[in-house]
């Protein structure tokens, strides 16, 4: 089939389905981060569209080691900073100000100022994806 080309080659499992009438279906099990990845793909939605609540997108940085590549050259990945996950924006430096007034905050790491977004807010999180909507997504456990 053509659309087998657009799935995920690793991380999903192939399930038979029978209906009660006894027609019969072959499918994959995806999950959330991979469903949103073929919606995108066969052109059903949009990625910027897909990343954009906050709280959900923030979930699976965290969880997933999902990193998104945003408009303007910024990329959001998680990072380990004081034993704990935080959302951090690559290349924040060229957007610093726009991104602490949106809600994000500086930390000086090695001498280096590193722009993170609070993990407990994820307004903050949709604020920065509406002014830099994401272009690319990189799975990190199917990676």
């Amino acid at each position: 089939m053509p659309i087998w080309g657009r799935l995920p080659a690793r991380g999903c499992s192939v399930r038979r389905v029978r209906a009660p009438d006894g027609r019969r279906w072959l499918g994959r099990v995806l999950d959330q981060v991979q469903a949103r990845t073929l919606k995108t793909s066969l052109g059903l939605t949009d990625v910027a569209e897909v990343w954009a609540d906050g709280a959900r997108t923030a979930a699976t940085i965290l969880d997933r080691n999902v990193q998104l590549s945003l408009e303007g050259g910024l990329w959001l990945k998680r990072s380990r900073v004081m034993d704990r996950w935080r959302i951090e924006v690559v290349g924040g430096r060229t957007d610093r100000d726009a991104l602490v007034a949106s809600g994000c905050f500086v930390e000086i790491i090695a001498y280096t100022a590193r722009v993170f977004v609070p993990v407990e807010r994820p307004t903050v999180l949709e604020v920065v994806l509406r002014r830099h909507p994401v272009q690319t997504v990189l799975d990190g456990q199917a990676a």
